[in-house]
């Protein structure tokens, strides 16, 4: 592997782990300002012993302010930068840096990891900052529904099984979280039937999740398989063709040769010269 490969390998690898991990990433750094009331005060809700906005907590605010200049806005600039840098995948050398993680989108829709960014700093600042519960789940129905219509109305991957594999993780994930919603709602009792209906249905959900990426990575394995396949088939049939190609026009030049040469010994030789020529011609045929 050439350095400069090597680069591109590491270059996508930081990139992909940035864009797959943004939503941790940009949480990360508010963590400081999810503060709930206790007692007399508002207290870091990941450290209870930190008061908010006096004190020790101001020691996290410059690290704070850093990281979110990083990771909240630096994490989609960068990606924009990147996305335009290299003509939104037609770039020559965009298959090296971005990966299918970007190419696997079609081409009018390329930007669509930059909105999953901005649709996960959404989700995560709708789990975190609303004080009412209903707020955050509603919220986050909301959210959940943007992003399985924009997917069902747009399919943005240029491989029909991309787009219906994030629309069947969406629709148990939409399940699950009804269900929460009912809990919340009824409250039922640990032993009733309304609980053990709302927990099978929980689990049912969350195994149809994992069903779902092992179905489809199956799925893209073979697809992936059969791809090979056919660009090795054609491979070959270029290479075959290109031999046979080549030695019908080597055929054809020594043809053109022959003729030449026998068309400037006519004008030029004897007719015993001639005579003696094509003899041994045809005694070279009959060979």
């Amino acid at each position: 592997m050439s350095v400069s490969a090597l680069r591109f390998l590491l270059l996508r690898a930081f990139l992909s782990y940035l864009v797959f991990s943004y939503g941790y990433l940009a949480w990360l750094p508010m963590v400081i300002y999810d503060c709930v009331e206790v007692g007399q005060s508002q207290r870091m809700r990941d450290f209870l012993i930190v008061t908010c906005y006096a004190g020790d907590w101001f020691r996290y605010l410059f690290g704070s302010i850093f990281a979110m200049i990083c990771f909240v806005i630096g994490v989609p600039l960068g990606l924009l930068w990147i996305l335009r840098r290299y003509a939104w995948g037609a770039h020559p050398d965009a298959a090296l840096l971005l990966g299918s993680q970007i190419t696997s989108y079609r081409e009018r829709y390329r930007w669509w990891e930059l909105a999953t960014c901005v649709w996960k700093l959404a989700l995560v600042l709708s789990l975190h900052f609303p004080s009412s519960k209903v707020a955050k789940v509603v919220l986050f129905i909301i959210l959940l529904l943007i992003r399985m219509g924009a997917q069902f109305f747009l399919r943005p991957f240029a491989q029909s099984l991309d787009n219906r594999e994030e629309l069947w993780l969406a629709a148990p994930t939409m399940l699950v979280v009804f269900c929460g919603l009912l809990f919340y709602v009824s409250r039922p009792a640990p032993a009733s039937a309304g609980y053990w209906t709302l927990y099978i249905l929980v689990v049912l959900s969350i195994s149809i999740v994992g069903i779902t990426i092992l179905v489809f990575t199956v799925q893209t394995y073979r697809q992936l398989r059969a791809e090979d396949g056919k660009n090795a088939g054609s491979f070959t049939n270029e290479v075959d063709g290109g031999e046979e190609a080549s030695f019908a026009d080597g055929e054809m030049m020594d043809l053109h040769d022959s003729v030449v040469n026998y068309h400037l010994l006519e004008a030029n030789a004897s007719p015993s010269e001639m005579d003696n020529h094509n003899k041994g011609e045809a005694g070279s045929v009959a060979t």
